[in-house]
C-alpha cells in the first residue's frame, strides 16, 4: 500500500491493526474524504497536501465517499476499503471483496 494512489473506482485493501497512511490532495476543486468507518474526515485541496494516519480496528467492508459538493460529478466518487486479518500474496481479493458485497 505504500506509494499506490487511491482509485476512488476500485476497492483498497488494508490489513487490521497494520498502520495506514493517507496522502490526500486534489488537482481540480476541493473534495472531502470520508470514511465514517475508519474515523477519517478531511478536505482535499489543490495545491495543499493532507497527511492522516488510520489502524483498521476490526475486519470488514467500509464504504465511504467525497463528501464535499464539488461537482456534477459528485454522486459517482465512492470510496471501499476491504480489512482484512491479514495480507497474503497468493489470495485474489477481488473475488473477497465481490463475495463480501453480496451478504
Amino acid at each position: 500500500m505504500i506509494g499506490s494512489v487511491v482509485s476512488v473506482v476500485t476497492s483498497n485493501i488494508l490489513a487490521i491493526s497494520a498502520t495506514a497512511v493517507f496522502i490526500i490532495s486534489a488537482v481540480d476543486v476541493i473534495h472531502a474524504v470520508a470514511l465514517p468507518g475508519l474515523g477519517v474526515k478531511a478536505d482535499a485541496i489543490p495545491g495543499r497536501v493532507v497527511q492522516c494516519r488510520i489502524e483498521a480496528p476490526c475486519s470488514g467492508l467500509i464504504f465511504g465517499q467525497c463528501s464535499e459538493l464539488c461537482g456534477p460529478l459528485h454522486g459517482y466518487m465512492p470510496l471501499s476499503f476491504l480489512i482484512v486479518k491479514w495480507l497474503r500474496e497468493d489470495i485474489s481479493y477481488s473475488s473477497i471483496s465481490r463475495s463480501e458485497n453480496r451478504s
